[in-house]
């Protein structure tokens, strides 16, 4: 087996490999390897595209070769925190579009790759955090794949019901094909068991995962009876099948199959059927009786009744109800709901106009809609998932608040130089972001304009701030698109503050200082000694200074 193992600094540093520009070579003339590390002082340098709805965090870059075609099976088993993982087939400035594949969680927060005959060439793993709290040591794993232990229906693995499992088709054989229709299952396969202690209902799905499947089901042999089998449900390339009145006391034998060109890791979910949510259907909204407030639920059993024309929302879907007496502002999220939500409200009926909707916010899979200035009435709020394979358990938030009054450039607010001004993002929207390298944000931001009547050098910083925030400067007006500079992680000792050092600005105009986050938090401050925009994953506060006066960096 070999090992790399890191050298740690008296100085806290980044690692060498915090881009992909710099990325770690690893050698696989020995397999397994094992690489040891911490992303602790690393900064978010990069991001996934494939695994939508993680806003990314600390992360490092490691580069490989292959002479010739090989399947890989690549780890964070044994990991600290919540990792993301991706596989890219080059490392220039248009890496993400050349993203191959991503996994975020594969068996509780680690994450896997099992990939199927990769061409030679060179590839680019990305080790990120799911978002920028989570980091720390890893173990990073390369092995080569090893044969299923549940390969052959003789040794299917048994699964509880009510439960989901993980598991990869990767170096397993065609042991076992038929079609299912017209389909023809001769890929790799793998199989399952399970045992029902009494009548009853049950629903198999593969969905969620990212491996096209065929699943089919027989009782009590492996050459028994089919009782059911699916290709693709539900538009998605994965798998679904309903069983009724399953006999007590039977083995059960599920096969996990997939296309002859394609194997990898999925997960299979085995539920007994519930009857649906109270809320299923608009017309047996829950209703909200207070404000604020937190509604804890379930969409595993919903039916996908509505979607938005706007956001979208082909997942099960659950309805609330809310009775405004008098004109009001409500923010209402998902935040800290396990599933890819999409909220969408309509006013006065079931099938009323649409007020608001939201896909993912705050750089989640979770949903945010800010309703400003409503009328009395009456109002139907969904909670939806984005697809069909996002259902389970969710919190929808409920409470009172208004955007900043510079949540939007055309109301930044004037700050002067030196100084310091402070505020919220909490409740501000994602109306713009940065496009420069390295400063990508995906947050609400608020925005502050200044003026200067001759060339100066300015710096503009977040410290002190709640939030992972990003600062960018943009100049003239709102509807100038050119940045001037911006910065992520430049300030504090683990990267979450953002900073402009010594920026010259040679023009007496005025400049506008967007800061935006990745986080939800009520905080954010600026400092300018430079003038520059702040940008926030979630929000930020600002302190404007100046070279000309050293006390302007006194809070």
């Amino acid at each position: 087996m070999a090992a790399l193992f890191p050298l740690i600094s008296a100085c806290a540093q980044a690692p060498p490999n915090d881009t992909c520009a710099t990325a770690q070579n690893i050698s696989l003339n020995s397999m397994p390897v094992q690489i040891y590390g911490s992303t602790l002082f690393a900064f978010d340098n990069e991001r996934s595209l494939g695994c939508p709805g993680h806003p990314g965090g600390h992360d490092l870059v490691y580069s490989f070769t292959l002479g010739s075609p090989a399947s890989l099976s690549i780890d964070t088993s044994g990991s600290a925190f919540d990792t993301v993982l991706s596989l890219w087939g080059a490392c220039d400035s248009g890496h993400l579009t050349n993203e191959i594949a991503c996994n975020d969680d594969f068996d509780g927060v680690a994450s896997r790759l099992d990939m199927y005959q990769l061409p030679a060439g060179a590839y680019f793993i990305l080790l990120d955090g799911f978002d920028t709290s989570q980091s720390g040591n890893f173990l990073l794993t390369l092995s080569n794949p090893q044969t299923p232990a549940n390969d052959h229906c003789e040794n299917a693995q048994p699964i509880p019901l009510n439960s989901t499992t993980y598991g990869t088709t990767l170096a397993a054989d065609n042991s076992q094909q038929q079609f299912c229709g017209s389909k023809l299952t001769d890929g790799p396969d793998v199989f399952f068991s399970f045992v029902t202690p009494q009548a009853t209902r049950v629903r198999i799905d593969t969905l969620g995962s990212d491996l096209d499947t065929v699943i089919t089901v027989r009782r009590v042999t492996c050459t028994g009876t089919v009782l059911a089998c699916n290709d693709d449900f539900g538009g998605t390339k994965q798998s679904q099948v309903i069983l009724e009145d399953l006999l007590p006391e039977f083995t059960y034998l599920i096969q996990v199959d997939s296309d002859s060109d394609e194997a990898g890791t999925f997960q299979l979910n085995l539920y007994e059927l519930q009857p649906p949510p109270v809320n299923d259907q608009c017309a047996q909204a829950v209703q909200v009786n207070s404000i604020p407030s937190s509604h804890f639920g379930t969409t595993l059993f919903a039916a996908n009744d509505d979607f938005s024309p706007t956001a979208g929302g082909l997942g099960p879907d659950v309805v609330f109800r809310i009775d405004l007496a008098g004109p009001d502002s409500l923010v209402i999220d998902t935040l800290g709901s396990s599933i890819d939500t999409v909220l969408y409200m309509r006013s006065g009926t079931c099938n009323g106009p649409e007020v608001a909707s939201n896909d993912d916010t705050l750089g989640s899979r979770t949903s945010r809609i800010i309703a400003s200035n409503l009328p009395a009435g009456s109002y139907f709020i969904f909670v939806d998932g984005r697809t069909s394979a996002d259902r389970g358990d969710f919190v929808l938030n409920i409470e009172r608040g208004s955007p900043p009054g510079n949540d939007v450039c055309e109301g930044a607010w004037d700050i002067s130089v030196p100084g310091v001004a402070t505020g919220s993002s909490l409740y501000a929207a994602d109306d713009t972001n940065s496009s420069m390298a390295g400063c990508q944000s995906d947050g609400p931001e608020v925005v502050f304009r200044f003026a200067i009547q001759e060339p100066r050098n300015l710096i503009f910083s977040t410290l002190g701030t709640q939030y992972d925030s990003v600062l960018y400067l943009r100049s003239s007006d709102c509807q100038s698109n050119e940045e001037i500079a911006c910065n992520d992680d430049g300030a504090g000792p683990f990267g979450v503050a953002s900073s402009i050092q010594d920026f010259e600005l040679t023009l007496s105009r005025g400049n506008l200082s967007p800061v935006s986050g990745f986080h939800r938090s009520p905080g954010r401050r600026l400092h300018p000694a430079d003038c520059r925009p702040f940008d926030s994953h979630t929000g930020a506060d600002i302190h404007p200074h100046s070279h000309d006066n050293p006390d302007s960096y006194k809070d």
